[in-house]
């Protein structure tokens, strides 16, 4: 009876160190990539972070450790940490547009969180930049009256397609003579023309590549 209650008592404690340690294992698995293009984005920095005091670096956090991402994007982190808490993406080694991280097909406002005791998967998207310049032209001007609005651009990587960018009146030009830089992939956009009280409303597609130079005109 005493070895029986013994044993008992035995795999009771294991079990106890097990539930502690299951508790405190932190086990995440994903990669970080372009999502247009599917390539893998490596030597990434992934930072876990705990709370620590706020400095200019972390913000409110301490690094627990970091991990980088291998030639496809790849990454896994795997310690035990009774106090991590999110794991964030660090410094890229190169100029992307930080789209975010996506946990089971949703994107997540901010960090990843980290839940202890169970893997977790989830990925990280960004994108390179690619420049563009824009030009508008009133090339069949009626009057003063002409009334032009731009919508803001949306793309893959920013869907804002709300607010104004241009709302101007006559014979209206625009060439700002230079580019800007953008994250790689399509850019929608919106505008209305408004001729002899008739509006008219245009709808456009364009794809800007890693690194490629376009010029986007509007001529109404």
């Amino acid at each position: 009876m005493k070895k029986l209650v013994k044993l008992l008592m035995g795999i009771a404690v294991l079990s106890l160190f097990y539930t502690c340690g299951k508790k405190r294992q932190v086990k995440i698995e994903g990669r970080v990539y372009n999502p247009i293009t599917q390539e893998g984005i490596s030597g990434a920095e992934l930072w876990l972070l705990k709370s620590g005091s706020i400095t200019e670096y972390y913000g409110g956090y301490e690094r627990v450790t970091t991990v980088y991402t291998a030639a496809d994007g790849s990454f896994k982190v795997d310690l035990k940490s009774a106090k991590a808490e999110i794991l964030r993406l660090g410094d890229m080694h190169g100029e992307y547009y930080k789209i975010g991280w996506y946990e089971n097909g949703a994107l997540l406002p901010s960090d990843l969180t980290v839940k202890k005791g169970k893997t977790m998967h989830a990925d990280f998207y960004a994108v390179p930049y690619g420049l563009i310049q824009l030009k508008v032209n009133n090339a069949n001007c009626l009057d003063a009256n002409d009334h032009f609005v731009l919508y803001a651009e949306g793309t893959q990587a920013d869907d804002s397609k709300n607010g104004k960018m241009i709302d101007e009146y006559g014979c209206y030009y625009y060439d700002p003579g230079g580019y800007t830089k953008v994250p790689m992939g399509e850019r929608y956009y919106k505008y209305e023309v408004t001729r002899n009280s008739i509006t008219q409303t245009f709808y456009d597609t364009i794809f800007i590549g890693e690194g490629e130079y376009k010029i986007y005109e509007i001529n109404y």
